[in-house]
């Protein structure tokens, strides 16, 4: 772990999680559906037989029902699955934006950190709220123009705080990159 922070209170420990987003809620309900129209493929093929949707006898076409016709249990489960885990994010998105709180956050850390596949992760950590700290991984351009001490804009719940995501002030980003060029 590569770290350029000098200071002396430790590394947030807390990762922040962003709500998911309305894309992500039909990406989520759209495989829940095409598992499910596999499924009910595979129900037809179990209750009619195959010959009643694929017609010839080739034995390509009929290895492709037995695969449709054995996977079909299992793609109602990934379907319910799905519309679980859209029916989760909704709540929280929902909540989230009947009670986030926006508030003024400080960068306190910034390391490079290595994933499981070992492709490098960007991290952030800062405070914010009630003595709030916590970590995001951002993209490189994001990392590369944040600095430790800068102010950022931390949108958050109340009541649970690692759910929520900041965003750099858009006046100093401005500023910025004038300076730059």
């Amino acid at each position: 772990m590569n770290a350029d922070h000098h200071v002396s209170s430790p590394q947030p420990s807390n990762r922040m999680v962003k709500p998911a987003t309305s894309e992500d809620l039909r990406g989520w309900v759209l495989f829940g559906l095409l598992c499910l129209g596999v499924f009910g493929l595979g129900f037809v093929m179990w209750v009619w037989g195959m010959d009643f949707l694929i017609g010839g006898d080739t034995g390509r076409t009929e290895t492709n029902a037995i695969i449709i016709m054995v996977a079909s249990p299992l793609m109602l489960l990934a379907a319910l699955y799905f519309f679980y885990l859209a029916w989760r994010d909704w709540r929280i998105m929902v909540r989230f934006r009947q009670d986030n709180l926006t508030g003024e956050g400080v960068v306190t850390h910034r390391w490079i950190d290595k994933n499981a596949s070992g492709r490098k992760v960007y991290c952030v950590g800062y405070q914010y709220g009630d003595n709030h700290d916590a970590y995001q991984e951002v993209g490189k351009r994001r990392y590369d123009f944040l600095a430790i001490g800068d102010k950022i804009r931390v949108n958050y719940l109340p009541d649970d705080p690692p759910l929520g995501y900041f965003e750099p002030d858009k006046r100093k980003a401005k500023s910025k990159r004038k300076v730059e060029e």
